[in-house]
C-alpha cells in the first residue's frame, strides 16, 4: 500500500469507487468524551433539573475554555493641555494623532 493510499479508507456506506479520506484529528469513540463536554453536560442537565448552584458553579469552571479572558490596559497621560493651551505645533501633532486613532 503507498503512503498517499494509506489515508484513503474505502466507505462502506459509499458505493465501491468512492473513498472518504480520514479526518486528522484525535479518535475518541462516540462513548469518550472530553472533560470539557462532560462539564458542558453536566451545566446543561443542572440547569434542566433547576440546580443553579451546580450550574453556576460548572460554567464558572468551564467559562476560561470558552471565552477569551480580556487583559488590563494601561492608559498613561502626561501634560494635559488644553488646545488653547497648546502652540500650533502641539496642536497639529493632537490632530494628527487623533486622526490616525479614529476608524475611518
Amino acid at each position: 500500500m503507498s503512503k498517499a493510499s494509506a489515508d484513503i479508507i474505502p466507505s462502506a456506506k459509499v458505493s465501491p469507487k468512492k473513498t472518504v479520506r480520514k479526518a486528522p484529528t484525535k479518535s475518541i469513540s462516540k462513548t469518550q468524551k472530553t472533560p470539557l463536554e462532560v462539564m458542558i453536560f453536566i451545566m446543561n442537565k443542572s440547569l434542566e433539573e433547576e440546580n443553579y448552584d451546580l450550574a453556576l458553579n460548572v460554567a464558572y469552571k468551564v467559562a476560561p475554555y470558552l471565552h477569551a479572558k480580556l487583559t488590563e490596559s494601561k492608559l498613561e497621560v502626561t501634560n494635559l493641555k488644553r488646545p488653547e493651551e497648546m502652540s500650533d505645533e502641539e496642536l497639529q501633532i493632537f490632530i494628527g494623532a487623533s486622526k490616525a486613532g479614529s476608524p475611518s
